[in-house]
């Protein structure tokens, strides 16, 4: 064992090198502490012994020279002073050391509360189900048209066939619009015109949707997957998807099958969408909604709550049938787009979704810091 000398420098600590207890594996801080005590009560007997050696004997002579015993004295008293010195020395460090220790008990103390009360979060606020409600509108194309002058047509022959009472009249405003509400399909009558359709919304597994004389392109419109991505905040989106790592959680809405167009259109198997006809403003969307369970989720375990979701890069993908003209695909946009996660949690993040650069009919949003502002996208 080495210690630093008495007289060194003030910036130099007292140091201790004990690669045996090391090695045979002995406490410092027990070493530390039973040499604080040896020095400790070594310089109180050593105090009490120059006292009892100052009373006994003389340091100088009858000519003023000091004696042996005064320098023996004297040599007593520096030693004195330089243990009194290590002492002050070992009980400074001794303070830091506990103090950085507590700090450190703090540190782990608080980690282990904020670890604690985060999996009571997770808990709190994880979901079983995600239900997607979004409208999917779809751009200005020749394909469309036709589809829409087919539907139009059918609502007038409906409108045609309906007995009196079908259609509904507001008695106390006449400001709105007449309605027509069959088993699948929903007509607002224009106020100028009698029994001229304004909009019509159509269900696309009705019996009325299927008996449509429409071609293979038409009939795959209806069809639509909306598939929803969460990745880390950090992600650079403008960046290649390709190139982005693999999601933390993916959700596949609406998983209906369109295997058998090309060979017969009327077996079709499409999900219960709405096809929705503005003939006023020359619009066409689909509405829909989608329940699927945490089962059926792709997912690492990262994402199970809400909480998680917090600071997350949202991705949401639709997708149409291959047969769809590629400028309506690149074309489609979310008109409106909300996850409901149960217990009356949902977010609306339709006025914040961007497209992402490069991309067909995929958008992005980074999601808020906290799970109250989560909250707020409504």
């Amino acid at each position: 064992m080495q210690v630093v000398a008495c007289g060194a420098k003030d910036s130099q600590k007292l140091r201790f090198y004990s690669p045996i207890t090391q090695a045979l594996g002995i406490n410092s801080e027990w070493i530390s502490a039973m040499l604080f005590s040896i020095i400790k009560f070594a310089s109180i007997a050593l105090t009490g012994f120059i006292g009892i050696w100052s009373l006994l004997h003389d340091y100088k002579d009858e000519n003023g020279k000091v004696k042996k015993s005064g320098k023996i004295a004297l040599t007593l008293i520096v030693l004195s002073t330089c243990l009194t010195a290590v002492m002050q020395i070992l009980e400074m460090s001794e303070k830091e050391r506990a103090a950085i220790a507590a700090t450190q008990r703090s540190q782990e103390s608080i980690q282990r509360m904020e670890g604690i009360l985060t999996e009571v979060n997770r808990a709190v606020h994880s979901f079983e189900l995600v239900e997607a409600t979004y409208n999917l509108n779809f751009p200005q194309h020749s394909t469309l048209d036709e589809l829409s002058d087919l539907i139009s047509l059918k609502a007038v022959q409906t409108l045609d066939n309906a007995p009196p009472n079908a259609i509904h009249k507001s008695k106390h405003d006449p400001r709105i619009n007449p309605i027509y509400r069959g088993d699948d399909m929903e007509i607002i009558l224009k106020r100028d015109i009698p029994d001229s359709p304004s909009s019509i919304s159509l269900s696309t597994k009705s019996k009325i949707f299927k008996e449509l004389s429409l071609s293979n392109d038409l009939k795959s419109i209806g069809w639509a997957r909306v598939i929803v991505e969460f990745y880390p905040g950090n992600i650079d989106v403008t960046l290649a998807k390709r190139d982005w790592p693999d999601p933390l959680l993916q959700i596949w809405f609406v998983s209906g099958s369109c295997s058998a167009i090309g060979h017969s259109g009327n077996d079709c198997d499409l999900p219960d969408h709405t096809a929705e006809l503005d003939i006023d403003e020359k619009e066409f969307g689909i509405e829909g909604k989608s329940i699927q369970p945490h089962h059926l989720f792709n997912y690492n375990g990262d994402i199970v709550s809400l909480s998680d979701l917090v600071s997350t890069q949202m991705v949401l993908s639709i997708e149409t049938w291959s047969s769809v003209p590629e400028s309506i695909n690149e074309g489609i946009y979310p008109g409106r787009f909300y996850l409901d996660f149960g217990k009356g949690r949902s977010i609306n993040v339709t006025s914040s979704l961007e497209k992402l650069p490069g991309s067909s009919a995929t958008y992005t949003v980074r999601l808020p810091d906290s799970v109250d502002e989560l909250l707020k996208l409504r």
